[in-house]
Formats: structure tokens, sequence, C-alpha cells
């Protein structure tokens, strides 16, 4: 009888992510791959400036320092949404977690630094997240995340998208006036970095729901 009443589980993704990709062909895709695997690369050196990546092969990091596209043979030929996808999150969960790391060493630069540095300092973080937020835009389309399921999961993108709409606003709004730097840099820790907290939360749950 609970079999009966019990509520159908809905799906997170509505594309089957075993699929290939057939809309684009194969250089396009590999591009696409090559340009998430620079992305994260280059993440991944914000973050530790002096660590060395070694989960790239040498040929991917090659083709990434030296801005030629990969060779024929440096990704496979058909790609799933799946594994697409799943380099995406990759690609974002190191930016993420530059980001957290930027946030705290902008916190104490906000407070030793005139507000003409600390505009410039909130602008460029700023900035730099909206670009995992466009890529996890670029995730929802690709994979047709279900707003329901993750909703459940406590993590809804809309409210997520709303959360830093709303942060850039009370940011450029202290900017503006320039009062206290305290409670810019106490923002910026508390807000901003419960928002990357949040978003990294938000990474991980896509990144088991894909597991095949």
């Amino acid at each position: 009888m609970s079999d009966v009443i019990k509520p159908a589980s809905q799906r997170l993704f509505r594309a089957d992510l075993d699929a290939q990709i057939i809309g684009l062909p194969g250089r396009s895709l590999r591009s696409m791959l090559g340009i998430f695997a620079q992305l994260e690369s280059r993440a991944r050196r914000e973050r530790n400036p002096f660590a060395m990546d070694e989960s790239a092969p040498p040929a991917q990091a090659h083709a990434g320092s030296s801005g030629k596209p990969a060779l024929e043979g440096d990704w496979p030929k058909d790609t799933t949404y799946r594994e697409l996808g799943r380099q995406v999150i990759r690609t974002m969960q190191s930016q993420v977690h530059a980001l957290q790391a930027r946030t705290l060493e902008i916190q104490s630069l906000l407070l030793i630094n005139p507000w003409p540095a600390a505009r410039l300092l909130c602008a460029e973080l700023l900035a730099d997240c909206a670009t995992p937020l466009c890529e996890l835009s670029f995730l929802e389309d690709l994979w047709g995340v279900c707003p329901g399921p993750l909703a459940m999961e406590g993590c809804p993108l809309a409210r997520h998208w709303h959360q830093f709409i709303a942060l850039q606003a009370e940011v450029d709004l202290l900017l503006a006036r320039g009062r206290s730097l305290m409670e810019l840099s106490d923002i910026m820790e508390r807000h901003l970095g419960l928002w990357l907290a949040q978003f990294d939360e938000i990474l991980g749950i896509l990144d088991e729901k894909s597991l095949p």
C-alpha cells in the first residue's frame, strides 16, 4: 500500500547523459572541452600559483599553455553529455575554490587599502564570480536540469542567481557610500563567503547525481 501512495521520484536531468553529442562537429566539441580544461587549470593556478596540476595530461597542459588547439587524439571522438557536463562541473569547482581563497585574501586587503583600491578589488572579484554562474547556465541547458528535484535538495538555482544579484547591489551601495571598509570586509566574508559555499554545495549535488 505504501508503494501505491508514495509519490513518483522526479528525474533531475531531462537529457540522456550517456547519449553522444551530435549537434556539434568533433573539432568544436574538442575545442569546447579544451576551453573548460584551460579555465580549470587557470583557476587551480589562481588558488595556488606554485602548485603543479598533476591531474592534467602533458599534451593537454601543453595545448593550454601554448594556445594551440589540442591534437586529434587528445580528446575522445565520441563525447557524451555526461563527459562534457562533468568537465564543466570540475571547471566550476576549481573556479569556486579559487574564488573562496581570493575572498579570504581580499577580506583582509580591504582593511589596509584606500577606497579606490577597495573598489577595484571588489569589482574584479564579483566580475569573476559571474563566470561560473554563466557556466552553470550552460550546464542547465546541456543536461536539462529540472529545478524541482534540485530544489528538494535545498539548492534552487534561481534563488542562487537572485542571491548574487542582491549581493552585488549591496556591495555597490557600500562602495558608493564609501563609509566603512570594516563593513565592506564583513559583507565580503559573510555574504559572499556563504554564497560561494552554497555554490560548492550545488556543484557537489550535481556531480553526485550525474554519476552513472
